[in-house]
Parts: structure tokens; C-alpha cells; sequence
């Protein structure tokens, strides 16, 4: 079908994007392993925000485009920092926050099973 594709963006493993390079005539664009942000805004709804992190993260964590890093608005971290934590915990997640993202959890220990 070259003449009716221009080019080929796989969505998936580098087994995929690999055999697509080797075989395919038609230009493959490949973006690799990438770092997957969310923002959390002030005005964002929280519960909505804790369940797309929840899938984001938690669904299939080793694609390319699962969930990496979350960034949270100063003016909602204290609340939402410690709620998105509860909330993955269940999940088996691992956190690594910043000095200022550890502030917020008030002395509270990230991981109080382990």
C-alpha cells in the first residue's frame, strides 16, 4: 500500500518498531521510550485526576506511553499529594517525590508498610 500511505507510526514494543524499521518500504517514524508527564492543575477536578493517574500508571506500566511522572500545582499539593499517594499505594506504585513534594506529606512516611 505504499502509494496510499505515506508513512508508518507503530504503537508498541521495540520489537514492533524494530521489525517495521527492517521490513517495511514505506518511512517509519518511531519515537522510542519517552517520559510520559501529567499536570494537575488547581482547577483540576481531584477525584478525576486521581482515577486517570490511577489507569495511567497502573493499567500496562511497562508501554511507552504509561504514565511516569505526575506535576502538581503548589496550591493543591498538600491536599493532593498525600491522596494520590493513598490511592496508588493499593496499586504496588513506587514514588519519588522533590524536596518540596515530600513538604507536603507533612512528615507523613510515604510507604508506612514497608
Amino acid at each position: 500500500m505504499g502509494d496510499a500511505v505515506d508513512m508508518l507510526i507503530p504503537r508498541g514494543g521495540a520489537g514492533l518498531h524494530s521489525f517495521c524499521r527492517e521490513n517495511s518500504r514505506i518511512p517509519v517514524m518511531t519515537g522510542g521510550i519517552g517520559i510520559c508527564h501529567l499536570f494537575v492543575d488547581a482547577s483540576a477536578d481531584q477525584g478525576a485526576a486521581l482515577n486517570i493517574i490511577h489507569n495511567a500508571k497502573t493499567q500496562r506500566p511497562t508501554v511507552c506511553n504509561a504514565l511516569d511522572t505526575v506535576l502538581v500545582h503548589a496550591d493543591i499539593a498538600d491536599d493532593f499529594i498525600p491522596a494520590l499517594i493513598a490511592h496508588l499505594q493499593k496499586a504496588g506504585a513506587v514514588f519519588r517525590l522533590d524536596p518540596e513534594s515530600m513538604d507536603a506529606l507533612h512528615g507523613r512516611p510515604i510507604n508506612p508498610d514497608v
